[in-house]
């Protein structure tokens, strides 16, 4: 065991019981320890047991995730969620054999040297059925560098799209119940874009998946193709400075053939790491919104700082269904010296303000 997570919310009377996460995490391949991936799983999943018969967890585990990375199963996470109600009806049972073996499935497909151009991914299970595996949701990303084409009907070129998808299909191979459900594009600092697939469980078990990652027709990358296009041209504020790193979120859902394109969000991001006074800060938002023509505005701004360094702003913005003339912002900021990092969260007024909604302040302790 590598780490252990406890998550925890706090009330006027201390720790909220029922709001308790715990996570240990499980390092694999790692040369220290010659332990093959079935016993490492075997060992993890026969303790686990053993701890809640001996009530070192009082709730039941719920949940596992692996992390695939690089073509090698790199950790694997046991999730105790105190929140649960399964009525405790998993609790102190051994897990069947059949989970192992579906989990060593997935695992050997995804470290077979003949997929070697595979995208990384982690995938949460739920555990309340030790009888079998269950896929709950998960992410795919993708290694490939996607060239942004701003002057071009075609944002992104077919064969980086074929590239995309050609290194997710064997990950989705590995469960057959992995629906794709959103899409996100994060830019780089060389102004590309890379992206991540969102995956979940259909809720409706008759419903068949549909992924549209045919790798045999070209229909399938181009389909793909107008789904990335769609995103850059309509979430996203081209013109702005490269040093704005962009963060698109989308969900997908599939109808006929072809993919229900919503938004979900979108983020800009700029990192300093020096000291900015708090008039520029105010100017560089104003100017984002002033760039946004009145087609989205913003909705949060983030900044974090410290002691007396900018590290970060981050705006999330949503778009306007209404072209507004207005695109100015108020935003008091006050001064804060720490030995710490403090995080300031500014949200939209309904006069068009922005108000400081919470502060989040971090400190080393040794």
């Amino acid at each position: 065991m590598s780490r252990i997570i406890i998550d925890a919310d706090i009330d006027m009377l201390g720790i909220v019981y029922d709001s308790i996460k715990v996570t240990c995490r499980f390092k694999a391949n790692n040369v220290k320890y010659a332990i093959s991936n079935d016993n490492l799983l075997s060992s993890i999943l026969n303790q686990t047991m053993e701890a809640e018969r001996s009530e070192i967890i009082e709730r039941p585990a719920t949940g596992l995730s692996i992390q695939l990375f690089r073509h090698r199963l790199r950790s694997i996470q046991i999730i105790s969620d105190y929140s649960s109600n399964d009525q405790y009806d998993s609790y102190q049972h051994p897990f069947e054999s059949e989970i192992l073996v579906s989990l060593m499935g997935i695992i050997k497909l995804y470290e077979n040297p003949e997929n070697s151009h595979q995208a990384s991914a982690r995938l949460f299970f739920d555990l309340s059925k030790r009888n079998r595996l269950l896929f709950k949701h998960g992410m795919i990303y993708p290694s490939e560098s996607l060239i942004y084409h701003s002057d071009k009907k075609d944002h992104f070129e077919i064969e980086q799209i074929d590239h995309v998808l050609s290194q997710t299909v064997p990950i989705l191979a590995t469960t057959s119940l992995a629906q794709i459900d959103s899409l996100e594009l994060f830019m780089t600092h060389n102004r590309q874009f890379k992206c991540k697939f969102g995956l979940t469980a259909p809720q409706d078990k008759n419903v068949p998946v549909k992924n549209f990652m045919n790798m045999s027709t070209e229909d399938s990358v181009i389909t793909w193709q107008n789904v990335f296009n769609h995103i850059v041209s309509n979430y996203s504020l081209s013109q702005l400075s490269e040093a704005w790193l962009q963060n698109i979120v989308v969900t997908l859902s599939p109808f006929k053939d072809q993919w229900v394109v919503n938004f979900d969000q979108y983020s800009l991001t700029h990192n300093f790491n020096s000291y900015l006074p708090k008039d520029q800060i105010v100017a560089m938002v104003q100017s984002v919104a002033k760039q946004s023509n009145g087609k989205a505005r913003i909705k949060h701004i983030v900044l974090e700082k410290e002691e007396k360094k900018t590290e970060m702003l981050r705006l999330d913005l949503e778009p306007l269904a209404v072209k507004t003339k207005n695109s100015a912002i108020a935003m008091p900021l006050r001064n804060a010296d720490t030995d710490g990092k403090v995080i300031h969260y500014f949200d939209l007024s309904d006069h068009n303000g922005y108000f400081l909604s919470h502060d989040k302040f971090m400190k080393m302790v040794k």
